[in-house]
């Protein structure tokens, strides 16, 4: 990405919300292709993270999705996986309403009256189905087993 800087202003967005937002860029231009690959993480871990990782893309596994409160412009959903919650703002004039349970949620990090969010870029970043829990096969108890005995480890 190329940007004309001249008369560049960098500031809070909203006032004192958090993240960052430029104005007045005079031009900008796309020079080169690529891919963004998202940082698999968790609700948790984007807390701890936020002020490194904020407009860095993320990918949450196994989120159940419920429905928040409305604002003026949207409304909030909060996406909760095995390790907490984190909030997304879906604004109406994407006219989106998630599914209860995705396998994943990928965004990108913001910051909203200094809590992380997760802000969706279109409504394919929710990949819609049932939650899925590991499985644990009879192989994989006598691997756990056989490994910790022969390690001289107790097995109950």
């Amino acid at each position: 990405m190329a940007l004309d800087i001249s008369n560049l202003v960098v500031e809070k967005f909203p006032a004192g919300n958090g993240d960052l937002q430029i104005n007045n860029v005079g031009s900008s231009a796309r020079i080169g292709t690529g891919t963004v690959t998202p940082r698999v993480t968790t609700a948790a871990q984007i807390a701890v993270n936020v002020d490194d990782w904020a407009s860095t893309v993320v990918k949450l596994d196994n989120v159940t999705i419920t429905t928040g409160a409305p604002t003026s412009s949207g409304i909030n959903y909060t996406l909760t996986d095995a390790s907490g919650s984190i909030v997304t703002h879906i604004r109406n004039s994407l006219g989106y309403t998630p599914p209860s349970t995705a396998t994943s949620v990928t965004g990108y990090v913001s910051i909203f009256g200094g809590v992380a969010q997760i802000t969706l870029r279109e409504s394919v970043d929710v990949v819609a189905g049932a939650l899925t829990t590991p499985t644990l096969t009879t192989a994989a108890i006598s691997a756990i087993t056989q490994t910790t005995a022969s390690a001289g480890g107790n097995v109950t």
